[in-house]
């Protein structure tokens, strides 16, 4: 996904880029923190 924002064919912001970075590196870590906290007993 970064490979095709930095691409010269689409011509994106850096902060375009910089925003799917970090979407991408969010929606990686994110489900199983939520899976994990979904099955604690509180």
């Amino acid at each position: 996904m970064t490979l095709a924002a930095t691409s010269s064919w689409w011509d994106a912001p850096r902060a375009v880029v910089l925003l799917v970075g970090v979407l991408t590196v969010q929606l990686a870590l994110m489900p199983p923190a939520v899976v994990t906290a979904l099955g604690e007993d509180v």
